[in-house]
């Protein structure tokens, strides 16, 4: 059906060599149409803004940075843009025709996925963040409903039926290097960054986002694919509310939730997978895409390293911020992970306060020796005879 905001484009050409079948698709910014190219009989999908926003010019920024940032990838796994331009008023934007469903529309029919195919499926999305960010393009709004499960692609991986695709760049941050000189409108394509403004979905943004915002960066897509992940072995998002304030605390202040309390698909060593992955001090979190993806094979148990051993394989996807031990028991008896800083901190909290303590005693023996008021204490027989002689009490005459 076609939404009331769009328009009927049936039948039409566009470019002189788009024909236009039907729609795909509406979503909250434009809609997307089958279309057939006029002389190779390929099908494509044509992506159009909606006829309300067509003369805002936020919007049609957006566009124009979603096809200036997707045409820069050149991967299996992200879509692929093939042409762009306005037709009449309406920009549009020519790309690769998918079938298949996104990643959200799978979870909700079929529920949680197994930790193999979890595993597999965030491994292919990690192969189009990697060309992404190596093209100093920060896709920004990570989540289910733009990992794409294409099924009409050629060489799926060895057991899957479909090919991930990261889809939707219109929130994408494209990143300069100061030193580059390049014309102004090339630099304003690297897109918006307000200070005050949330851009992206708030359950799938990192703390450092929500609070402060600034310019994303590879950790940005990273936080957000872990939370996808997450969402995909228990079938739930880890930061969810009725509002962007219950988000934002979930988000930034309440305890981390453990997969293993949820769904019977996850593993200890998921947990300590995704604490690390989703841990509020970006410092201890995987610093890059391949770090990522790797760690979450091993702990999927889809790769080994360093043996065989379950031991050995969670070791390594979490070294060097979580040792084996405690952590693993910990996992099982509390309610939450608790990040590893914070524990840090209580044990220096309690030595600071020992020493302290330790130093205002020293301090006052020593202020009350040099004032003549210490304390008097009990020395033993042994002791008092060699530090001063025994005074002997004369004795009485005798009486005659």
């Amino acid at each position: 059906m076609t939404d009331a905001r769009s328009i009927s484009r049936q039948g039409q050409l566009v470019a002189g060599k788009y024909r236009l079948e039907r729609e795909l698709g509406v979503g909250g910014m434009g809609s997307v149409w089958l279309g057939t190219h006029a002389t190779l009989g390929t099908p494509v999908a044509v992506k159009f803004i909606h006829a309300t926003h067509v003369h805002k010019d936020d919007a049609r920024k957006r566009f124009e940075i979603e096809a200036h940032a997707a045409s820069k990838l050149r991967t299996t796994n992200a879509v692929q843009v093939f042409d762009y331009g306005v037709e009449g008023e309406s920009p549009y934007l020519v790309m690769e025709y998918l079938e298949g469903e996104s990643l959200a529309d799978k979870i909700e029919r079929d529920g949680p996925m197994s930790l193999k195919e979890t595993a597999q499926m965030i491994s292919q999305a990690c192969r189009a963040l990697k060309v992404a960010h190596a093209e100093n393009v920060i896709h920004r709004d990570i989540k289910p409903d733009n990992l794409f499960l294409a099924t009409n692609v050629r060489d799926k991986p060895e057991g899957s039926v479909y090919v991930v695709k990261v889809v939707d760049f219109g929130v994408a941050k494209i990143l300069f290097d100061e030193d580059v000189q390049m014309d102004e409108r090339s630099r304003k394509m690297g897109g918006p960054t307000r200070a005050g403004v949330v851009i992206g979905t708030p359950n799938f943004m990192c703390p450092e986002q929500l609070m402060s915002g600034g310019d994303p960066d590879a950790q940005t897509d990273l936080w957000a694919l872990a939370v996808c992940a997450f969402a995909a072995v228990t079938g739930q998002l880890p930061f969810d509310g009725d509002s962007l304030g219950d988000i934002v605390i979930k988000v930034c202040r309440d305890p981390l939730p453990i997969p293993t309390k949820i769904s019977a698909n996850a593993n200890v060593a998921f947990d300590l997978w995704y604490a690390r992955a989703n841990h509020r001090d970006r410092r201890h979190r995987f610093q890059t895409v391949d770090e990522f993806s790797e760690a979450l094979e091993i702990a999927c148990g889809i790769a080994t390293a360093k043996g065989t051993r379950d031991e050995d394989r969670v070791q390594f996807a979490l070294k060097p911020h979580v040792s084996l031990g405690s952590p693993l028991r910990e996992v099982h008896t509390s309610d939450s992970i608790e990040p590893p800083f914070a524990r840090d901190h209580r044990l220096t909290m309690v030595l600071g306060l020992l020493v302290l303590a330790a130093g205002l005693g020293v301090y006052y023996l020593f202020t009350m020796a040099r004032s003549g008021d210490a304390p008097e204490t009990a020395p033993s027989a042994q002791s008092s005879a060699s530090v001063a002689p025994v005074q002997r009490q004369p004795t009485p005459p005798k009486r005659k």
